[in-house]
């Protein structure tokens, strides 16, 4: 209660379901983008752009992650036509969205009071005085145009918790058969922003389950092949190819061949560089 702001603002006038276009006094920056333009939804949400008009009522995780960048700070049906008012406050450095007193919508007596605070350093902050409803909703944040989607969070009882940047990790992916008297294309895919070297590690003695390599200041990353020869290649927006010669020789059939991917990408660890599964690379005459 001590961090809530009374707002000041005329009320937006918000019907069911509808969205009211706010200029920042700020460019705000968020992971994916920024924004100087916001609409507010009256179903407890704010896209982080002046376009979409959207007031959906039905939270969905799988759309949060999906569609635009969006703040929820209480996604779910409410209706400022039936009570309440809604509210955008700003100075020249903060922004302040508020459903007061909204009830949900079709259940008389319900309140809900939250706010959203956004800066223009990029810290977001979510507020709540008494709400109460028996309607489920969520609370949350994404950078959205098809995010990954993290595990949910009870935050009656995870509290603080931490997340990182989202991202999809590097991947190698043999885009044909390893036959003998052919090359067999390795690729190395989802290669991140920044990557200065990518490679191809063909070894062969194969690590199972992966030599971690933390201890390398690589947390998460693991070698799950010996690094008996390296290939290297351009790379070409996000991914790199490589390929690998068959000898035709038939004392090489049933041969194991081990691979994985190696990229050098500074800042993303401590030690710069990411690895990629392991593929098992049967050599075979077709």
């Amino acid at each position: 209660p001590s961090s809530w702001l009374n707002p000041t603002s005329p009320n937006l006038g918000m019907g069911d379901d509808t969205t009211t276009l706010n200029n920042l006094p700020f460019t705000f920056p968020f992971t994916g983008g920024s924004t100087t333009q916001t609409r507010i939804c009256s179903n407890g949400y704010i896209w982080l752009n002046g376009t979409n008009t959207s007031a959906d009522f039905s939270p969905s995780s799988v759309e949060l992650v999906s569609l635009d960048p969006r703040l929820a700070p209480f996604w779910t049906d409410l209706n400022p036509s039936g009570g309440g008012t809604t509210h955008f406050d700003s100075t020249a450095t903060e922004v302040f969205y508020t459903w007061l007193g909204v009830p949900a919508f079709g259940q008389a007596g319900t309140s809900f009071n939250m706010q959203c605070v956004i800066r223009s350093n990029g810290e977001i902050e979510y507020r709540w005085l008494n709400n109460s409803s028996n309607l489920e909703g969520i609370v949350g944040w994404s950078p959205g145009n098809n995010a990954n989607l993290p595990t949910g969070v009870d935050l009656s009882a995870g509290l603080p918790f931490s997340v990182g940047p989202d991202s999809t990790g590097l991947k190698l992916a043999a885009l044909s058969r390893p036959v003998m008297g052919t090359t067999v294309s390795l690729q190395v895919q989802d290669i991140p922003a920044g990557t200065t070297l990518a490679a191809v590690i063909i070894g062969l003695t194969q690590f199972q389950t992966g030599v971690d390599l933390g201890f390398l200041g690589m947390p998460d990353c693991r070698q799950y092949c010996s690094d008996d020869l390296f290939l290297f290649s351009p790379i070409v927006g996000t991914t790199a190819n490589n390929g690998l010669a068959i000898p035709v020789d038939a004392i090489w059939q049933g041969f194991h061949l081990y691979a994985t991917g190696l990229t050098f990408t500074p800042g993303v660890n401590a030690f710069g560089a990411l690895t990629a599964n392991g593929i098992d690379l049967l050599l075979d005459v077709n």
